[in-house]
C-alpha cells in the first residue's frame, strides 16, 4: 500500500522584540499554534507562506485581544469557589495560607490588544502590506494587599506598597515578499515600528510606599514616580522558510 507522507517545516528568525497578535489571535489557539503553515495570508505569521497565495485578499475590519494574570487559573478557581476560608472542619475548607501562597508575585495583569483599521491588511499574489495598533498593559497591586483582605490590619507588621504598572501604545507597519522555488519557499517582512505613547507608574525608590501600625498609631508614606512619552520608532524584519516535502513508502 502507499502512502502519501506530506510535512512542512518552518522556521522563523526575528529580529525585533516586539509581540505580535499571533500570540493572541483566537485562530492561531484553536489550531494549536498551527497558523504558520495552515495559512497563505495575513493570517500566518511566517512571512514565507504567502509564496502560494494568488489573487486579492483583504481584512475588512480586525481586532484582537488577550489577557492573563498570574494568579487565576481555571483549577484555583475550581478549589476557592464556595471554599470556606474559616472553618477547618467544613466540608470544603480552603485555608487562608494557601489563598496568599497563590499570590507569591501579588496581583499582576496583563493585557494586549490589537486594531486593524479597515483594509489595512492585504495579500496580493505573494506581496503583503499590513498596518496594525497595539496596545500593551502591564499592571499589578502589591501582595501586602492580598495579606490584609485575608488577614486584616495586623500590629507591628509593615505593608510594603510598591507598584510597577506601564502602558505601550505603538504602531507597526509592514511589507513583505514570498518566493517558492520547487519545495522550498522563502519569505521575508520588513516592519516599520512607530511608538504613540508610554507611560509608567512605579515606586520613587525600593520601600519608598508603605504603612506600619502599632498599638500606638499609624504610620504611612507613598512615593511613587510617573514616567511618560511620546513618539521614537525603530525597524524590524522577519524571515521564515518553509520546505516541504513529498516520501513515497
Amino acid at each position: 500500500m502507499m502512502y502519501l507522507i506530506r510535512s512542512s517545516i518552518f522556521i522563523s528568525i526575528l529580529f525585533h522584540s516586539i509581540f505580535s497578535a499571533y500570540f493572541f489571535n483566537p485562530e492561531n489557539i484553536a489550531l494549536s499554534e498551527a497558523s504558520s503553515i495552515a495559512y497563505d495570508d495575513f493570517r500566518s505569521i511566517n512571512p514565507a507562506s504567502i509564496a502560494n497565495h494568488k489573487g486579492l485578499t483583504f481584512k475588512l475590519f480586525g481586532v484582537s485581544a488577550g489577557m492573563g494574570n498570574n494568579f487565576l487559573s481555571i483549577s484555583n478557581y475550581n478549589d476557592i469557589n464556595g471554599a470556606n476560608f474559616e472553618d477547618p472542619t467544613a466540608s470544603k475548607y480552603y485555608s487562608k495560607s494557601d489563598v496568599y501562597s497563590l499570590f507569591k508575585n501579588g496581583i499582576r495583569l496583563n493585557s494586549q490588544s490589537a486594531i486593524n483599521l479597515p483594509f489595512s491588511d492585504l495579500v496580493f499574489n505573494n506581496i503583503s502590506f499590513s498596518s496594525r495598533t497595539y496596545c500593551m498593559i502591564d499592571a499589578g497591586l502589591p501582595r501586602a494587599l492580598v495579606k490584609l483582605a485575608l488577614y486584616g490590619n495586623e500590629l507591628n507588621t509593615n505593608y510594603n506598597l510598591n507598584l510597577d504598572n506601564s502602558i505601550h501604545l505603538f504602531s507597526e507597519h509592514s511589507i513583505g515578499y514570498s518566493q517558492k522555488t520547487k519545495d522550498i519557499s522563502l519569505g521575508f517582512r520588513l516592519k516599520y515600528i512607530q511608538g504613540l505613547a508610554y507611560g509608567e507608574f512605579i515606586n520613587l525608590s525600593d520601600n519608598s510606599s508603605y504603612f506600619y501600625t502599632d498599638s500606638s498609631g499609624f504610620l504611612g508614606k507613598a512615593e511613587y514616580l510617573i514616567n511618560q512619552g511620546i513618539g521614537g520608532s525603530g525597524l524590524g524584519i522577519d524571515i521564515g522558510i518553509i520546505y516541504e516535502f513529498d516520501n513515497t513508502l
